[in-house]
């Protein structure tokens, strides 16, 4: 039985322009191996399109170091991402679905990682860094709308000198601060 702790992201390592549908490809190719099938609980096709490929509560086939098929959730992307990077429709569906499976299983940030971290790999590609969750809110969040209120309020954090003590001193219900937060955060994110 598989209890899921950890998320493991991998790529195909077959470029989307060789085969845009892999899915099936990726399943004969893992039977053949004698895994009874794809190892990865969740492939993403590039446009975004979630397979599933085994129950969450099934062991995998795709990270067999300190017993990771019994702990995680194998989450493969379409792609050699050693040659090109995801598609903006595959990183949405992926923070989706990581977001969606740490919600279910309680799994810390910290556990949602590229196979490379448990083997002597390049998978999720070399294209790709290592913090999985900043480079999708980079990627998804790029270009966010915002509204009027918002852009002023951007604006007046970056001049304000919190270290002289300066205040917004304008008022906002909850749901516009949380709302102002979360798009201050990727404003930030994505100058850097």
């Amino acid at each position: 039985m598989n209890v899921p702790k950890n998320i493991i992201v991998h790529h195909t390592a077959v470029s989307r322009e060789k085969n845009s549908n892999q899915f099936e490809a990726t399943d004969n190719y893992h039977k053949s191996k004698g895994w009874g099938g794809i190892g990865y609980h969740y492939l993403i096709e590039p446009d975004g399109t979630v397979k599933q490929g085994r129950a969450d509560n099934e062991p995998g086939a795709h990270t067999s170091q300190k017993n990771m098929n019994y702990l995680s959730l194998g989450i493969c992307l379409t792609g050699d991402f050693d040659i090109e990077e995801p598609t903006k429709e595959q990183c949405i569906a992926l923070q989706d679905l990581i977001r969606r499976k740490q919600t279910e299983y309680t799994i810390l940030d910290a556990n949602v990682v590229p196979h490379r971290h448990y083997a002597p790999k390049s998978c999720w590609g070399n294209k790709l860094p290592t913090d999985i969750l900043s480079y999708l809110t980079k990627r998804t969040m790029s270009e966010v709308e915002l509204e009027d209120w918002e852009k002023e309020a951007i604006k007046f954090v970056q001049d304000t000198d919190i270290s002289k003590g300066d205040r917004p001193r304008d008022t906002m219900t909850r749901v516009e601060g949380f709302a102002l937060a979360r798009k201050l955060y990727l404003y930030i994110i994505n100058k850097k």
